[in-house]
Parts: structure tokens; sequence; C-alpha cells
């Protein structure tokens, strides 16, 4: 669509873990765009990874136009901040005039047909009853678009997504005059090798890990309202996502991802800094507006909000619940990071 494709950079987390602060970082690099919002199509519901599941491995015609349905539906929502379930989000400000087009094109690759019909899922006993009266059947007044779909091979569907994806990035990347474009992509890192399938070669992901017992805290002023907020829940909560990252890091082997704790990043900037470009294979020279975006002493509030906002009882069900997966990740009961 346009003739300069920027290098794809992935910020990602686990809800609140902080991914802000590396954004923020982006920020300061020359020749860097960051998204301006969280991008949702990619790993949530209904997205783009849930889309090939039922246009490759589980299609059939009616699971096409459902899934289509979800997507498109996903896709609008994600434009309207104020009237979607996707509250503060505006895909069609951050990537402007060209979200819309881009999201129809794409749609239209995997659309081989419509038409005016009525089926499980969108239909309705009223509408039944209408599609009894011959005019209001034969005027199609009761019914709804159906999407007419094929079975995708793999290839052809990731084709599809990645080149979507990329005209997105490469739209707002050449309005800038940026040579790398990084996606706010907050669950990615919990299935990478499907992320991964739409994007070229030298895409990187930078996850940011955060105390888990910090992340709860934060849930009791007003940053979350995501997470559950009984301790025993809690665990679980993190378990799920923390087991699971283990499980995808390992595999990687720090190929394409790396992993640098939130605490870090505010305790040790210099370091942790360097060590991110260096990953992201990005000239230190290129860091033209250090500490400009990026402030460490407003974020190292953020650290030790436990002791501030949890019971002893609820940090002793964290400790002990969450015990492997704080010292896999570096995290002790009394660790350096903590705020006595």
């Amino acid at each position: 669509m346009v003739e300069k494709r920027p290098r794809i950079i992935i910020g990602a987390g686990f809800g609140g873990s902080g991914t802000g602060v590396f954004m923020d970082l982006m920020r300061e690099i020359d020749g860097v765009t960051v998204e301006q919002n969280e991008f949702r199509l990619l790993s949530d519901p209904d997205g783009l990874v849930s889309l090939e599941d039922a246009m490759v491995s589980n299609w059939s015609i009616y699971q096409g136009d459902m899934a289509i349905r979800r997507f498109i539906k996903m896709a609008w929502a994600c434009s309207r901040k104020f009237r979607s379930p996707y509250a503060g989000i505006s895909h069609s400000k951050a990537f402007g005039d060209c979200y819309e087009p881009l999201i129809e094109r794409f749609v239209g690759r995997l659309v081989t047909g419509r038409y005016q019909g009525l089926w499980y899922g969108i239909d309705s006993f009223v509408r039944r009853q209408l599609n009894k009266n011959s005019w209001v059947r034969g005027a199609n007044l009761a019914n709804k678009p159906v999407y007419i779909t094929h079975h995708m091979s793999a290839e052809d569907y990731r084709a599809a997504a990645a080149e979507l994806l990329m005209d997105l990035a490469t739209e707002v990347a050449n309005r800038e005059g940026s040579s790398i474009f990084a996606y706010d992509e907050g669950y990615a890192c919990m299935h990478p090798d499907r992320v991964f399938n739409y994007f070229p070669a030298d895409c990187r992901m930078v996850v940011v890990m955060r105390d888990p017992r910090d992340m709860m805290g934060r849930t009791f002023v007003g940053k979350s309202v995501f997470p559950p907020r009984t301790a025993e829940e809690y665990v679980e909560y993190q378990r799920a996502m923390l087991d699971r990252w283990h499980q995808v890091a390992t595999a990687d082997g720090g190929r394409r991802m790396l992993c640098v704790r939130y605490e870090d990043f505010i305790q040790d900037y210099e370091a942790k800094t360097a060590e991110v470009l260096e990953f992201l294979g990005i000239e230190q020279t290129r860091h033209v507006r250090k500490l400009q975006v990026f402030k460490p002493e407003e974020s190292a509030p953020g650290i030790g909000l436990r002791h501030k906002f949890l019971t002893e009882r609820q940090l002793d069900i964290l400790n002990r619940g969450l015990k492997p997966q704080l010292e896999r990740f570096g995290y002790s009961e009394r660790s350096k990071q903590e705020r006595p």
C-alpha cells in the first residue's frame, strides 16, 4: 500500500504489569513510532488469532460467517471509545483514516459472497415468526447479512493478517517518518508462536514482568478492576498466566522475546535500557530523548504497593500460593525491590 515498511516491535505484559514503561522508553528513541492505544485486534477474543482458528482449523460455512461477524463487530467497537465495550480505545484515531478501509479490505480477502438470511446465533423467535409471512420473507425484512467464506490454508490466512497489521503500522510510521513501529499488545506473550506468524522474522517482543503481589495491591488504588480482589482467587489468576508464560518463554529461549522486570526498569534504568536496545538491535545513539518520557521517579511509588494495601493474611496467601512463580522470576518474600 505504501513503499517503506517499518520494522515491528511488540510490547507485552500481564495486565497491569507495567508494559507502559517499555512503551515510554520506545517513545524516547529516534525513529520509533509507538501505537497510541493498546492494540486489541490481535490476541483478544474474536481477534485475528481467534479468527484464524475459525477460518483454518475449525472452519465450516457456519463457523466462517459467525467468526467474520464477530471480528467486524469487534473492529468497529475498537474505533468507538465512548460507545463500546472497549472503553477508551479508538483505533480509528490511532491509525487515522486508513483504519476502516484496511479492515474492510482484509475482510474482503476472506469473504467470497454475502446474502440476506438467518441461522442460529443471529436468529430469534420474532424473526422466525415474521419470516412465515411470504411478503416479509421475500423482502428480507427479518433477515441479516450472512457472509460466505471458504476454508483457508494457514499460509493464506496468515498472509492476509500480516498484510493488515503491516499496512496499519506502515501508514502511521510513514506519516511520522519512522523506521520502527511498536505495537502495544498486552497478552500477546501468552501465545507468541501464534502472534509471530503475522510478522516478519525480525519482529521482537519485550515482555514486562511485575511482582504479582504489587499487581494485586494496584487493584486497591483504582488502577485496575479486572483482576480478582480476594487473595485465593488472585493466586489462581496469576498462576494461570505465569505458568503459561514460563512455558512459552522456555520454548523461545530468548530468541525473539525478552522479559524485563518492571522494578529493574525503574531501579536500574541505564543498564536495563541498554539491555533492551541491544536485544532489539537499536543503536544506543538513537536514544535521544533519554528520561524525557519515561520518568523512573514517577513510577517508583508503584513498587511495594502490597505493603500499603494488602493485609498480612493476604500477603501470606500470595507468598505461599505463588512461591514457585515468585522464585522463578526472582521475587522472594523479602526481595530487594520491596519497600519496607
